[in-house]
């Protein structure tokens, strides 16, 4: 299996599978969940000062209630039309493969950016580095939504 993207930390996108959510039993333990959300055409990305990347939304608990997303304790994202979308396939530096659902889901307009750390991203714009990882999954749905 080939190398899609591979981040600065040694984390290796392998795959982005097109599977029914049904089936994500089979790939259990799931790790968390990453979301592609998206606004008018635009991504919402989140700055981690811890690695000095933007980077999607993801969570480490499995999503119940699709409503919102809670990011910190701080930041509730209210979302709508939520789907399950894919699978990626993530290699860890100690050679772990890792199994993670993707959602998609629109921004709800309530939404309201009180800090920088949040940006909508037109998918050409530069705003410095992307983790590699996240950004092969949104050219992904760049690629898809420009079909």
């Amino acid at each position: 299996m080939g190398v899609l993207a591979r981040n600065t930390e040694g984390y290796q996108l392998l795959a982005i599978k097109k599977i029914r959510e049904r089936d994500l039993e089979r790939y259990r333990p799931l790790k968390g969940a990453f979301f592609v959300i998206k606004q008018e055409k635009k991504f919402v990305l989140k700055w981690d000062k811890n690695r000095l990347s933007w980077r999607l939304l993801y969570t480490s608990v499995l999503p119940e209630e699709l409503t919102t997303i809670q990011w910190n304790e701080n930041v509730l994202i209210p979302v709508q039309q939520t789907a399950f979308s894919n699978l990626m396939m993530i290699k860890t530096p100690k050679g772990e493969v890792r199994h993670y659902p993707v959602y998609t889901a629109e921004l709800a307009n309530e939404f309201v950016y009180h800090d920088a750390s949040f940006i909508l991203w037109d998918g050409v714009q530069d705003i410095g580095y992307i983790d590699s990882i996240h950004h092969k999954l949104l050219e992904h749905y760049i690629n898809l939504s420009n079909n």
